[in-house]
Formats: C-alpha cells, structure tokens, sequence
C-alpha cells in the first residue's frame, strides 16, 4: 500500500494556471506554490476568495476530501461548532487536477510551529479549542467522506492498515521504539471509530481581528475515523513542535473537564497518544530534524502511564 502518494508533488506553471481561472471569470489571480498545493487569492463577483490545487492525482485525493469536509459542516448549521469552516463557492479540473475556492480568511494562526514564545492566542482559545474537539468527535453523520469510501475500498482489516501504516514509519528512522509499538498492539482492539478532522493543530485554526476563529485543511478529515485522533493529535504537535509541554497539558485538562472517559476511552486515547509519537519520529527524519529528545520524554511518559486522562 502506498501510505505516502498524498505527499508526491510536482511543480505546476503558475502562469498557465493563472489564465485558466482568468479564462473562467476570476481576477486579481495571486499564487504561489509552496509544496503539494498552488494556492492564493483569487477575486469572483466582487468577493475574495481562497484558491487550492492539487499537483498531483495522489495530492488531488485529499484536496477533495478537503472541500467535501467543508461542504458537509457548513450544511449543518445545528453542529454549533465554536469556531467556523470557510465556505465553498467553486470546484472543478485543472488538466485531471482538482481544485476549489473557499471563504478567504483574514486572519492569523494561533501559534506557529516555529515561535514559541508567542502563545497568547491559543491559550486564550483553549476551552474553545477543547469544545471543538468534541463536537467534531461526537459528530453523526450518514454521509461518508472520500477518505473513508476510500478506505471501505481497500478491503482490509482497518486495525491491520493502522499497524502496518506504524510498521511503515518504524522503517524510516533509526529511533527505537519496539516498547511503543508493543503497547500500541496490545491495546489494538481499544481503537474506536469516530469522526476527526485529522490535522488539528493550532496552526490551521486561525483568529481574525474580530476574534472569530477558524478551522481550516480538512485535507485528513474523515467521519469513521479514530476515536480521540484529534486531541491526540493537537496534544502531540503543541507538546513537540511547538515545544510547549505546559499548553499542551492545559488542552489536555480542558477536555478532560468536558468529556466523560470510560475504562476502553483511555485505553483508546492512550493508543492513538502512542500511535502519534511513533508518526512524531517519522515526520522528524522526513524533515530531518535531529532533536527529538520531546518525543523521547513524551514516550516515557505514555509508557510509564504518566498522562493524565479522565
């Protein structure tokens, strides 16, 4: 199985892209391409609008699940989610490539992965946060995303892919982790399914300068997704690559204030906790980022059960 396809880019011509959507009623065409994406602003009828391409067909894949996420919160107004999801106006092809417009969002990101020291706004949001993370977890919906008509198509054992997904990161670095994975196993039949955004993290919830927050790349979002992926998540980014052990516990408290853990809850979240490291390390030696000593201290902690849940 190829668990890395969605990561393959190419560089696309932005000034060929740029004509297409001039051809197709857009102005004031501004993009860049930075990676996976060519994105920018674009202007349609009078209104700014957030442009995404994908730049290849495996990319393409979570560029539709974005824009489906998108569609299917914002169809559900009752959802009350304490921040909001940009708005889909447009879709469509480029030469076999997918792309969307969305609500342009002016605002900032909570924190960025790179400064540390500048937190204010995310500690100020994390009951909001927190409450989010809850909703979307608690989320009901008869309506499937790409992501999980694709994995209905693989045909195999969802505990199996989750195992082999961590055997295949286990085989890009050099750290040892055999006690983690051995932990993850054993609690193999605790994971549960339930809706995740699948990127949650700080910096894609965004303030704007009335205060108004939003949670954008819904790109790994799925509805039969895994239970508690979300706060594990968010936990394990602010703990290592914001380097802020300190806020993450405090998100970690705020849940724990809100949500009622059974005996299989914990036994889930610890699982995805340890699942969340072990895809630490791999992103690590995919960036090649050589201090993981965060990663090392939140292991220990998983392994010697010293993280606080319920």
């Amino acid at each position: 199985m190829d668990f890395d396809k969605h990561r393959n880019a190419q560089e696309l011509n932005l000034g060929e892209v740029s004509n297409f959507l001039e051809n197709n009623g857009f102005v004031e065409v501004n993009l860049n391409q930075q990676w996976r994406h060519i994105t920018g602003s674009v202007f349609k009828n009078g209104t700014k609008q957030f442009f995404k391409l994908a730049s290849t067909e495996g990319v393409a894949e979570r560029t539709e699940n974005e824009f489906a996420w998108n569609k299917l919160i914002n169809n559900r107004p009752k959802l009350k989610l304490p921040v909001s999801v940009p708005k889909i106006y447009e879709s469509g092809k480029y030469n076999g490539l997918f792309w969307f417009t969305c609500e342009f969002v002016e605002g900032t990101p909570l924190a960025q992965e790179s400064q540390s020291g500048e937190t204010k706004k995310l500690e100020n949001n994390l009951s909001k946060i927190a409450l989010t993370a809850k909703i979307i977890l608690e989320f009901k919906s008869d309506k499937h995303l790409p992501n999980d008509e694709r994995k209905n198509d693989e045909k195999e054992d969802p505990k199996t892919v989750f195992l082999d997904r961590i055997k295949h990161w286990m085989g890009q670095f050099d750290n040892n982790v055999d006690d983690l994975y051995d932990f993850i196993e054993k609690r193999i039949e605790y994971g549960l399914k339930a809706p995740q955004h699948g990127d949650f993290v700080p910096w894609h919830i965004f303030i704007t300068n009335e205060n108004k927050l939003f949670l954008i790349d819904g790109e790994h979002s799925r509805i039969a997704g895994f239970k508690f992926y979300d706060i594990a998540y968010f936990y394990h980014r602010v703990y290592t690559k914001l380097k802020r052990p300190d806020i993450a516990n405090k998100f970690l408290e705020e849940f724990n204030n809100i949500y009622q853990f059974s005996k299989a809850d914990k036994e889930c979240l610890g699982l995805i906790l340890a699942q969340r490291v072990i895809g630490g390390y791999f992103d690590s030696s995919k960036c090649g980022e050589k201090n993981v000593c965060l990663h090392d201290e939140l292991k220990r902690k998983i392994l010697e059960g010293k993280i606080t849940i319920g």
